[in-house]
């Protein structure tokens, strides 16, 4: 048995942000300078300003940055607020407006931002790797039904949570989760077992949810491999170091007044559910071989024996 294990508990790393650099401020001149939309007025003055000056002028948008949390979209916001705030102190854009006109300062302080923001707080695209570990295309619909499994599994521990208060926060959470179905007037009529029957009674995560859980098969399988022990808090700790599984999950729960433990709680209720069905199913698989090859072996023994008779 291994001892429940919390986030707390996980040395997460010091998060250093991208700051304004020179290849920021040359890549938002070059994608100004490529828009339609920019005049031929403002592309000469992109094209003749001294990036050196322009650099030194941007610099107070390093201090709109705020700390990475696993809410993206919420980083996102707060960043842009504390923008929009720095936009307004003359101090702050009086440099860039003596480097270029009002209009064309804004500009290009929004898109030098803008390619902040990209390079803090978006998750970088994940490719396919040669080891193996992505999950291919023709199994990600059973992930998919597992994750269905997984929330429901998690609905009914819900049901058992005493605090009123916190087990209505838990239930919209999940609810947040799975995407609501419209049920048509020709299942209604249906006999409740028919009913059930339809994907075995299991909710519909949404497609953020799905993409965590996506996530979460290579990392098992990575892990463990062939190997027939497995042990939790391995998987967890890596689960929970992992961006697309956390992130997913937070996103889901965006609109959710929930607090940060909350949430964390239900990051680890979900993999441990998850863990148990994948364990589970590599016990099967692993049973069913031995058994096969047991039966086998008897036969052949048995075919022995009758050939020597």
């Amino acid at each position: 048995m291994t001892r429940p294990l919390t986030t707390n508990a996980i040395d997460k790393p010091v998060w250093i942000p991208a700051t304004v650099c020179s290849d920021i401020v040359e890549e938002a001149c070059d994608a100004l300078l490529s828009d339609k939309c920019t005049s031929d007025e403002d592309c000469e003055v992109f094209r003749n300003v001294n990036r050196d000056a322009l650099l030194s002028a941007l610099q107070f948008l390093n201090a709109c940055l705020v700390p990475k949390t696993r809410f993206k979209c919420a980083n996102k916001e707060r960043a842009f607020q504390k923008f929009h705030q720095a936009m307004l102190v003359e101090l702050n854009v009086l440099p860039l407006e003596k480097l270029l006109c009002p209009f064309s300062a804004t500009t290009m302080a929004f898109a030098v931002f803008e390619l902040l923001l990209k390079r803090n707080y978006d998750l970088k695209k994940q490719t396919q790797s040669n080891n193996g570990d992505e999950v291919p295309e023709g199994e990600v619909g059973i992930v998919e039904h597992i994750a269905g499994f997984v929330l429901f599994n998690l609905k009914k521990q819900a049901k058992r949570i005493n605090n009123v208060a916190e087990r209505e926060l838990v239930e919209d959470c999940l609810n947040a989760l799975e995407t609501p179905e419209v049920i048509s007037t020709s299942k209604t009529n249906l006999p409740s077992l028919t009913q059930v029957l339809d994907r075995g009674g299991l909710t519909k995560p949404t497609q953020n949810i799905c993409q965590m859980f996506v996530a979460l098969e290579p990392i098992f399988r990575s892990t463990f491999g062939d190997v027939q022990s497995f042990d939790f808090q391995i998987y967890f700790s890596k689960c929970v170091a992992s961006d697309s599984v956390s992130t997913c999950l937070y996103e889901g729960l965006y609109k959710v007044n929930a607090k940060k433990n909350t949430k964390e709680k239900l990051l680890s209720g979900i993999v441990k559910v998850y863990f148990n069905v994948r364990v589970h199913h590599e016990y099967k698989v692993y049973m069913d071989r031995h058994k096969l090859s047991t039966k086998t072996g008897k036969q052949k023994k048995s075919l022995r024996k009758s050939l020597q008779e």
